[in-house]
């Protein structure tokens, strides 16, 4: 759909572009020539002058005369041509904004659809409405004031939850797999869900610390900090039954470097997260949804997503009755008339594939 609508949008740009040049070039033809003419009246006039004052300013006048009426009309090619210019640079934004709106609002249905059942996810996570929509406002607090999506965020704050901890741990944690992932470019989502997979299941194992250091998390490191044993102590003890818990928490707090957090606000993928973020906003706009700092994702029931959810729902339970029944009937029945059409055709194959043949061993 997306490369549809971008491929679409490089053929209405391209096409008016050629429009456009060839508008401009006639415009500039008609500026020429009116130029041209001024020019040349201009020189005209003054030879004549330069005859006498009866004779002379006769054939000024004509010379007067003749340019004024040439004027007027090279005057309306240009401005023809200049109106020209105009609509086809009008209906070139108009095609990148027709474009865009499109994709902006498809983008941000398929965006409320995401959050829509990312929330319900976490209600049905917790077993209650009132949490998993407070879940879903502690993921907003939290992507309001941080850099990172709200998609991101979302899913990690699911994983989390999913993994067992409760509501009220999420803004602590979202706070340390933040920092975290800002230390050593992690996704947030994906350190969420290993972090708690690793610290439910009671002790952690070789696979699971791996799992971080196959990601470039400096996590072998981290442990000899946090426990005070070097690395490989810590791999003994990881392939002897593991290491427990608590130290796999406190080796978290180690892979946080303020320095490089703060050196990340001046970085160039900061500001493109930033910008997206703004156009993240424009497509929730558009999709007719906003994120609640007390009730999570809220959704205007007058807006676009759900307008296109109400048509859809038509859709489906009218397929569901008599009428559907009707048209999945009328298809069947094209169908039915449609295929006699191919079986003929199928079965001459046979002897066109033989006269291909016979015509190459022929040649």
């Amino acid at each position: 759909m997306q490369s549809d609508v971008g491929g679409k949008l490089k053929y209405i740009i391209t096409a008016d572009i050629d429009q456009f040049n060839d508008s401009l070039a006639s415009a500039s033809k008609a500026l020429d020539k009116f130029a041209e003419n001024l020019n040349e009246t201009a020189a005209q006039s003054g030879k004549a002058l330069g005859k006498g004052v009866t004779e002379g300013a006769e054939q000024a006048q004509s010379s007067i005369s003749k340019f004024v009426n040439n004027s007027i009309a090279e005057l309306k090619d240009f401005a023809s041509a200049a109106t020209s210019v105009a609509t086809n640079l009008g209906t070139t934004f108009a095609g990148m904004a027709t474009a865009t709106f499109g994709t902006w609002a498809t983008k941000g249905i398929t965006d409320t659809q995401f959050l829509e059942d990312t929330q319900i996810q976490m209600q049905a996570l917790t077993h209650s409405t009132e949490l998993g929509n407070k879940a879903m406002a502690y993921a907003t607090q939290y992507f309001k004031n941080n850099p990172f999506n709200r998609f991101d965020v979302t899913d990690a704050t699911k994983q989390l939850i999913q993994f067992g901890a409760t509501v009220e741990e999420v803004p602590a944690l979202l706070e340390k797999m933040g920092n975290v992932s800002l230390s050593t470019g992690v996704e947030i989502n994906e350190l969420a869900r290993i972090y708690q997979q690793t610290s439910s299941d009671g002790k952690v194992g070789l696979m699971d610390i791996e799992k971080l250091a196959a990601r470039g998390v400096p996590i072998w490191d981290a442990f000899a900090k946090a426990t005070g044993k070097s690395a490989a102590k810590i791999r003994e003890e990881t392939r002897a039954g593991g290491v427990s818990v608590e130290d796999f928490k406190k080796a978290f707090d180690y892979l946080v470097d303020e320095e490089a957090m703060k050196q990340n606000e001046k970085t160039f993928s900061r500001q493109l997260d930033r910008f997206k973020g703004r156009l993240s906003n424009m497509k929730a706009a558009l999709a007719g949804y906003s994120m609640d700092m007390e009730k999570g994702l809220v959704i205007d029931e007058n807006g676009l997503y759900r307008s296109v959810t109400r048509m859809m729902q038509v859709f489906s339970d009218t397929m569901s009755g008599d009428i559907g029944t009707k048209l999945l009937n009328a298809l069947s029945n094209l169908a039915s008339k449609i295929a006699p059409y191919i079986d003929k055709f199928t079965a001459k194959i046979p002897g066109i594939l033989e006269k291909v043949a016979n015509a190459i061993d022929f040649l």
